[in-house]
């Protein structure tokens, strides 16, 4: 899968406001086929991945 868009969006701004804000807590909502995307991001100690399903998972 190609990441484009949104995906290149969100986790351009995960890198910069964990990078500038380590106070808050953040949660992404991710599904089977999307979260290889946000690995990086889940080592973070404020970064929290909470899995999801998706429509193509209800198949």
């Amino acid at each position: 899968m190609r990441i484009g868009g949104i995906e290149r969006y969100t986790t351009n701004l995960l890198t910069q406001l964990t990078a500038i804000d380590r106070q808050h807590s953040y949660y992404l909502f991710v599904a089977r086929y999307n979260r290889h995307l946000f690995d990086a991001h889940s080592q973070l100690p404020n970064v929290r991945k909470v899995h999801v399903l998706s429509l193509q998972d209800l198949r």
